[in-house]
């Protein structure tokens, strides 16, 4: 078998929900909100070990405990887009964002 390989060693120090891209070397990541209700959102790719910030979106602290929203990001079939959940916004929405310029896809 394999042995399990560690990806973002000392750049992705946070618990997020990670999804890798189909066919390609990209992965997407968040992040719980931070001391300032900003969530962040990542593409690491695993070749370069290079760390991109593609959003950076508020976290309505209104929604807290059962109405609570993580970024759950999650790539379409081709890896030019990414969806995620947010309240960014002031309600719970789902937010289609292009990153193909970062992923060439």
């Amino acid at each position: 078998g394999t042995s399990p390989v560690p990806v973002g060693l000392g750049m992705l120090n946070q618990d997020g929900h990670p999804m890798f891209a189909p066919n390609s070397n990209w992965m997407v990541t968040d992040t719980y909100p931070d001391s300032d209700d900003r969530q962040h959102l990542y593409l690491y790719e695993l070749q370069s070990s290079s760390l991109v910030e593609v959003a950076d979106l508020h976290a309505n602290p209104a929604f807290v405990r059962d109405t609570k929203c993580d970024l759950h990001p999650r790539f379409d079939r081709t890896g030019a887009l990414v969806a995620v959940d947010t309240t960014c916004h002031g309600n719970r929405q789902c937010m289609i964002l292009d990153v193909s310029r970062v992923t060439g896809s």
